[in-house]
C-alpha cells in the first residue's frame, strides 16, 4: 500500500518524491488504508488535495512579466 500511494503521488506531481512530501505520502496513505485500500478513492484524494493546483512560474519571469 505504501509503494502505491508514493508512486501514484510522485507520478501526480511530475517528479521523484522528496524529503518535503513524506507528511503528504504518510496522509494519503492513511487515508489509503482507513478507505479500505480502493485506488479509486486514492486517486479522487490525489486529484483533488490542494498541494496538485499550485502552478510555478516560469523561469526567469515575473508575475508582472506575465501580464
Amino acid at each position: 500500500a505504501a509503494c502505491l500511494v508514493q508512486r501514484m503521488t510522485a507520478y501526480a506531481l511530475g517528479q521523484p518524491l522528496g524529503a518535503g512530501q513524506q507528511i503528504l505520502v504518510r496522509d494519503l496513505r492513511d487515508r489509503f488504508s482507513a478507505r479500505g485500500h480502493r485506488v479509486l478513492d486514492l486517486m479522487r484524494t490525489i486529484a483533488t488535495r490542494p498541494e496538485f493546483f499550485r502552478v510555478a512560474e516560469p523561469d526567469g519571469m515575473t508575475t508582472a512579466a506575465l501580464r
